[in-house]
C-alpha cells in the first residue's frame, strides 16, 4: 500500500511540474529581417512586432512619427510626409494609400526602416487586436494576451508635437498611450485613425501629431 500511495504521488509531482512548465511557457520571439514579432494566435494571422519603431527593448518608448511621415517626429520632418494635405483624392493621386484608404509602402514608416513586410498596423488590425486578447494594464504598460497564450507589452509612450516630448495623463492620472494605424478617414476633413492604449479605443486625430508605431508582418 504503501508502495502504491508513492509511486501515487510521485506521478502527481511529476505531473503538476510538467502543467507548471507548459503554462509559464512562452515561445522564444521570431526574427525576421532583422527584427522580431510574436505570433499571437489571431485569426488574421497578423504578427505584431515585440518592440515599438525605434526602440531597443520592448518596454522602451521608441521613436514619434507623424502619419505619413518616415523619419522621426521632430520640427525638420514635419513637412516630408503628407499630413498636410487635408483630402484623400490629394492622398491618392500622390500614391500615398491604396483604394482601401491605408498607407503604401512609401509613405509607410514601418515599411520605410525596417523593410521587408514589416508594416503599419491597419485600423481592422488594431480593433482584431483589441477583440482577441485578453489585456492586463500595469503602470507603464499593457499586457495583450492572444489566443495561443503569447503575449505582447504595448508601452504608455505619451506623444510628442514638434520636437515636444509629452509623457501625457488622462483625467484619471494614467499614463497614456497613442499608436498609428495605417489607416485614413476623410469626414470633414483628413484625419487619422490611432489606438489609444489607455481606453482601447480606436480614435482620430491630426494627422501632424507624433505618436508610436507598433510594426506588424503577415
Amino acid at each position: 500500500m504503501a508502495t502504491i500511495r508513492f509511486i501515487r504521488n510521485a506521478f502527481l509531482t511529476i505531473l503538476l511540474g510538467v502543467t507548471l512548465a507548459m503554462c509559464s511557457r512562452r515561445p522564444d520571439p521570431v526574427e525576421y529581417n532583422g527584427h522580431t514579432y510574436i505570433d499571437l494566435g489571431l485569426p488574421s494571422g497578423t504578427k505584431w512586432a515585440t518592440c515599438n519603431l525605434g526602440a531597443a527593448s520592448p518596454e522602451d518608448y521608441g521613436d514619434y512619427y507623424s502619419w505619413s511621415e518616415t523619419r522621426p517626429h521632430n520640427e525638420n520632418t514635419l513637412n516630408e510626409g503628407l499630413w498636410h494635405e487635408n483630402e484623400l483624392g490629394i492622398l491618392r493621386r500622390h500614391g500615398a494609400i491604396d483604394e482601401y484608404e491605408n498607407l503604401t509602402a512609401g509613405y509607410d514608416a514601418a515599411t520605410a526602416n525596417w523593410g521587408g513586410k514589416w508594416r503599419m498596423p491597419t485600423r481592422a488590425e488594431f480593433e482584431e487586436l483589441r477583440r482577441e486578447c485578453t489585456t492586463e494594464t500595469h503602470e507603464d504598460y499593457v499586457l495583450f494576451t492572444g489566443p495561443n497564450g503569447n503575449s505582447i507589452i504595448l508601452p504608455f509612450a505619451g506623444s510628442k508635437e514638434q520636437s515636444i516630448f509629452r509623457l501625457t495623463y488622462d483625467i484619471i492620472g494614467g499614463r497614456i498611450g497613442h499608436y498609428w494605424t495605417s489607416s485614413a478617414d476623410n469626414w470633414h476633413h483628413l484625419s487619422c485613425y490611432y489606438y489609444a492604449l489607455k481606453s482601447h479605443d480606436i480614435c482620430k486625430s491630426s494627422s501632424h501629431m507624433g505618436y508610436s508605431v507598433r510594426p506588424v508582418c503577415d
